[in-house]
């Protein structure tokens, strides 16, 4: 079970739980034993990824601080000033948005394109600078991604953006959500288990083994970088992203739905090659919505 062609080791995000392993063919998880279960779970995209338009909780302050000369403000509008349609106007710091027929509606177009135009930046640059966020009390946690520098993976930087923004903007932004780019997963006891995760967006699963159940292995699917902690199974990796943020040179076969899809029997071929087995169960849901999702493993 663990032959298998090792590339990387590499600590996912939070740092907790375990470590991930990925691999590319002709990977396999080998000598599973009679009566091992296959579970798959899939979604399209976590419930946080990015920087949502309800976590902006005073779109005119953060223009405002976007638009003046203060760091970080400054800095930040140098690097999020990405969209067709510019929001950091001074008519928009005055609660003027060209369109909007009420306040609600002018609300709702703004923090649109901030959250968009923000969350697009975050998976592209690195939002820190030593000058720029010099006069801020940065937590333990954030001063530690900062350190990582080049080794940080596509997930710690993301989370670091994420948190620097909140720290920088604390009357306009919400605090990072615990469950940024993060889907739960509770295995419960039973026989045992091979877990197949399956999102097109960038998303770390976070496993939960309980007492008595069984963790075999784990088969990951993706369009972008996956993650997984909390067990030590080896893992197959098949996201068409690295962890490193690297394109794979294997196709993924990516699904959250179960259907008589080419791209769900691609995905069910896909499973049987790497485990040798058909999967007992699937579940998924287009966006997690917070609650972990529950393999339940037949009794032994």
């Amino acid at each position: 079970m663990r032959q298998l062609l090792l590339l990387s080791v590499w600590v996912s995000l939070m740092g907790s739980g375990g470590s991930s392993v990925y691999a590319l063919p002709p990977a396999k998880l080998e000598n599973l034993p009679p009566g091992v279960e296959v579970h798959s779970v899939g979604i399209y995209e976590p419930r946080h990824r990015g920087l949502e338009a309800a976590e902006i909780t005073d779109y005119r302050a953060l223009v405002t601080a976007l638009r003046g000369k203060d760091q970080p403000g400054a800095h930040l509008r140098k690097l999020i000033r990405t969209g067709p349609v510019d929001v950091l106007t001074e008519a928009v710091e005055m609660g003027i948005v060209e369109g909007a027929q009420d306040a609600r509606q002018a609300e709702q177009r703004v923090t649109w394109h901030l959250s968009r135009n923000i969350g697009q930046a975050a998976r592209g640059k690195v939002f820190y600078d030593k000058e720029a966020f010099a006069k801020l009390e940065l937590p333990k946690s954030v001063r530690e991604m900062i350190e990582l520098a080049d080794r940080r993976t596509p997930f710690q930087t993301e989370r670091l953006n994420r948190d620097l923004l909140a720290l920088a903007f604390p009357k306009c932004i919400a605090p990072t959500p615990t469950d940024f780019q993060t889907a739960d997963i509770v295995i419960k006891p039973g026989r045992p288990v091979v877990l197949v995760t399956s999102s097109y967006s960038q998303c770390r699963w976070n496993v939960t083994v309980e007492k008595g159940a069984k963790l075999l292995g784990v088969i990951q699917f993706g369009g972008g970088a996956q993650a997984v902690s909390g067990t030590d199974a080896p893992i197959v990796y098949r996201a068409a992203i690295l962890p490193d943020g690297k394109r794979a040179t294997t196709s993924s076969a990516n699904v959250w739905k179960e259907e008589d899809t080419p791209a769900f029997k691609a995905f069910r071929s896909e499973i049987k090659a790497i485990s040798g087995q058909d999967y007992t169960s699937h579940q998924g849901m287009y966006q997690a919505d917070g609650t972990p999702f529950i393999v339940k493993p037949s009794a032994k």
